[in-house]
């Protein structure tokens, strides 16, 4: 008999006991591949936890819609407070002040806040003034 087919079917013998340890199932799977010439398969990475739901990124709202959402809101309602928008949003206020970060001076600069209120950059606020002073 030939040694290289008795370590071959020696081989295939351990495949079969094997079938629940995958790791050394690759492995041994991997020799037998090269034993035939063919070229090593790269190790597959097991993710492990659940698969992604294809459901959740199906539903995501357009990147920027918040933002937007925000700033006609307070076009809308100037002076609109915190709370407010985030009812108005049906959001959390802290990420009611996290979108303000994106539309305000650090962001985009569409927004700014005064005292409690939510204000469109130089729009003008209830009174007629734009919170300067009259220093004509």
């Amino acid at each position: 008999m030939d040694t290289a087919v008795i370590d071959r079917d020696a081989i295939e013998a351990r495949v079969q006991e094997l079938r629940g340890f995958e790791g050394e199932l690759r492995t041994l799977e991997g020799v037998l591949n090269v034993l035939d010439g063919k070229a090593p398969e790269a190790p597959q990475r097991n993710g492990g936890g659940k698969p992604r739901s294809t459901s959740a990124t199906a539903t995501r709202a357009p990147r920027g819609s918040r933002a937007t959402d925000f700033v006609d809101a307070v076009e809308r309602q100037p002076g609109i407070e915190a709370k407010e928008l985030a009812d108005a949003l049906d959001m959390n206020v802290n990420y009611v002040y996290k979108i303000a970060k994106e539309v305000g001076p650090e962001g985009s600069g569409k927004v700014e806040k005064r005292g409690k209120g939510f204000y469109l950059k130089d729009a003008e606020d209830g009174d007629g003034d734009k919170g300067g002073t009259d220093a004509e």
